[in-house]
């Protein structure tokens, strides 16, 4: 099943075993500007994924002065380069399937740039996918919604 518009942003999930006490169990994958981010054959707790969801559009704004008039690439590589504690909270832990991925997000006044790449390290493979930095502004509300239409189709499962 898919959810959403793959040009903006889509889940794709099926379900595969509904346990009461821990949730649906099943396949994912992110769709971001029209590119697929997961490891689609990984079989994990889909209610996992909803929950960092719903951390992200709770969440604070995170975002940085000091990234005013910087490139989308070069944002992406001081926060994975750098030390600096601060730029901890723009991960995006998504679930086991994301694991090859290293996902960051900016988030301010109802809007997220997300950035991501395919890791160096990656353990599975990934047919088309290259390991350029890619980014996509999204509004809060696109990932609010898409997130409520994954949980109803969580619950109706059960």
């Amino acid at each position: 099943m898919i959810l959403g518009s793959k040009n903006r942003i889509a889940i794709e999930f099926s379900f595969k075993d509904i346990i009461q006490s821990n949730g649906s169990y099943g396949n994912i994958r992110l769709y971001i500007d029209n590119k697929a981010l997961g490891y689609y054959d990984d079989y994990v707790n889909l209610n996992a994924f909803s929950h960092q969801l719903k951390r992200l559009v709770a969440n604070k704004d995170v975002d940085f002065d000091e990234f005013k008039g910087m490139s989308s690439e070069d944002v992406f590589l001081e926060i994975i380069n750098s030390d600096d504690i601060r730029y901890d909270k723009t991960i995006l832990s998504l679930g086991e399937s994301f694991d090859d991925f290293d996902i960051r997000y900016i988030k301010s006044k109802g809007d997220v740039l997300l950035f991501w790449r395919l890791s160096k390290d990656h353990f599975f493979n990934y047919e088309k996918f290259d390991y350029n930095i890619h980014c996509c502004r999204l509004k809060i509300k696109e990932i609010q919604k898409i997130q409520a239409d994954f949980d109803k189709a969580l619950t109706t499962s059960v």
